[in-house]
């Protein structure tokens, strides 16, 4: 050992044995330093912490800045694409689509979304900041229009079959019934019941990577087919037997042939 009297050798024979010491260390917790790296640079300042418990903490979000820090900044002119009123592209799309959503407000502030369908179009428009939405026979529950009652603000998503982009647009509702109104919403069979007023404060555009990420229009993606029987979700409710959940769904299959 007398080279290690000698200050170079010294030096060299430390220098190796740290750096053998530390691949030593290294390949020992490997695991818990790859995470300790990635943790501290997802979370930055949780980072230790995350790495001393062994597991990354999970967080709430609770401002806009922490929100905008993990999913980035919008792009420059995405704002842009909001309007305060319908433009000609908006009204082509209404025209062209057979199935929207209305996102409505209940009293205890709960949101809640139905589905509004018939032949392309049936929403019609009055000038560039009024919609009608015809209300036709449906499950008489009124949801929707008792809600708007309570709290006027709406929202809706228009969609085309085949077309990856939706419309979406904010308002203001109101409910309407008047006979000659009720007829210029006609479906192919029956007259509107009611109709919903919507003035318009925001409509724009929404990216279809949505559609794109679930293949929602192409059907060879599309998951096996499901049947829904109402009859069991209530009978299971009120202790009902398979008869009665048979004779429900009987009646509601008729009624999907007449109150279309």
């Amino acid at each position: 050992m007398a080279f290690l009297f000698f200050p170079i050798n010294r030096f060299l024979f430390f220098t190796l044995a740290l750096l053998l010491l530390s691949v030593f260390y290294f390949a020992l917790f490997y695991d818990r330093i790859i995470n300790f790296v990635y943790f501290f640079y997802k979370n930055f300042y949780g980072g230790v912490e995350a790495f001393l418990s062994g597991n990354e903490k999970m967080s709430e979000l609770n401002t806009a800045q922490e929100i905008q820090q993990a999913i980035g900044h919008p792009r420059e002119h995405a704002l842009k694409k909001i309007y305060t009123y319908l433009n000609p592209r908006m009204f082509t799309f209404i025209e062209r689509s057979p199935l929207m959503m209305l996102s409505s407000i209940d009293e205890a502030g709960w949101p809640t979304i139905s589905p509004r369908g018939d032949a392309a179009g049936f929403v019609k428009s009055e000038g560039n900041q009024t919609l009608l939405i015809p209300e036709y026979k449906g499950n008489k529950l009124a949801f929707s229009l008792n809600n708007i009652l309570t709290n006027n603000k709406l929202a809706l998503l228009f969609t085309i079959p085949g077309v990856n982009e939706v419309l979406r647009v904010q308002g203001s509702g109101r409910i309407l019934k008047e006979a000659q109104l009720c007829e210029k919403l006609a479906s192919a069979s029956q007259p509107a019941l009611l109709v919903i007023e919507v003035m318009v404060d925001k409509a724009y555009f929404h990216c279809g990577k949505a559609m794109l990420r679930s293949h929602a229009w192409q059907s060879d993606q599309w998951p096996a087919p499901m049947t829904i029987s109402l009859g069991t979700e209530v009978a299971e409710n009120i202790g009902a037997d398979e008869a009665f959940a048979k004779e429900h769904d009987k009646g509601v299959n008729e009624r999907y042939v007449t109150d279309i």
